[in-house]
């Protein structure tokens, strides 16, 4: 987030354990699961969207 200007997005699609991890150390962002289209190694490990939008 440090390298964005204001307003810049920043999004990131992962495992969804780490992508809950990415947002609790932000402090903030919107996650949403990507569905089964995007189960890399099957559905007890589907993927998450990170979205956040530096403020400032």
């Amino acid at each position: 987030m440090r390298v964005l200007r204001p307003g810049g997005r920043l999004l990131v699609a992962d495992f969804w354990p780490m992508a809950r991890k990415y947002a609790a150390h932000m402090g903030h962002g919107s996650l949403r699961g990507l569905g089964p289209g995007y189960w890399y190694g099957g559905p007890w490990l589907g993927v998450t969207r990170l979205h956040a939008v530096k403020q400032g």
